[in-house]
């Protein structure tokens, strides 16, 4: 399952993004994927080991994001048990041949909250089946939410001059 849904911000909650995760002090981390293309995160929640734990706060900012999670959910009806990993994810532009990092979150069953922070053109999120066949992508709009079960998936990168941020949440 693979929903998409308009995330309706209380107005703190949406000068929090611009003046915190757009601004110039939100501190970022360099990270590579499998296939060397550049991704900056700020973890919120470390992974959690199991399904059964809830990921460990790792940043002053997780309150704020998981009570928009919290609050995303409440709306929208949606059952959740605990938080299982928590990152803003931060891409640039990347040349056109390079590879998605296809992957899974975790190794276990989970399901998958990725809200778009910004405005960006290109750089959607893809999702595949198990035999890595794209299935669907979902095209980016500011302050929209995916809602996904454990399926395989990767983002796109954005145009040349452009960033991609994202708020990932794992959850259970």
């Amino acid at each position: 399952m693979i929903e998409e849904y308009k995330v309706n911000l209380t107005k703190y909650q949406e000068e929090f993004i611009e003046w915190v995760v757009n601004g110039v002090d939100f501190p970022l981390y360099s990270v590579f994927s499998d296939n060397i293309n550049p991704i900056f995160n700020h973890t919120l929640r470390n992974k959690a080991i199991d399904n059964q734990s809830w990921g460990i706060a790792n940043s002053e900012y997780v309150d704020t994001f998981d009570s928009l999670f919290k609050d995303f959910c409440q709306e929208n009806n949606i059952m959740w048990t605990r938080i299982l990993r928590s990152a803003i994810n931060f891409t640039t532009h990347q040349p056109k041949d390079s590879e998605y990092d296809i992957h899974r979150d975790h190794e276990f069953r989970y399901r998958n909250f990725i809200m778009y922070l910004n405005e960006w053109t290109g750089g959607g999120t893809q999702f595949f089946d198990d035999e890595r066949r794209l299935i669907r992508t979902i095209h980016p709009q500011k302050h929209k939410a995916i809602v996904s079960d454990n399926e395989l998936h990767a983002q796109g990168y954005c145009d040349p001059h452009q960033r991609r941020v994202v708020l990932v949440v794992t959850f259970n």
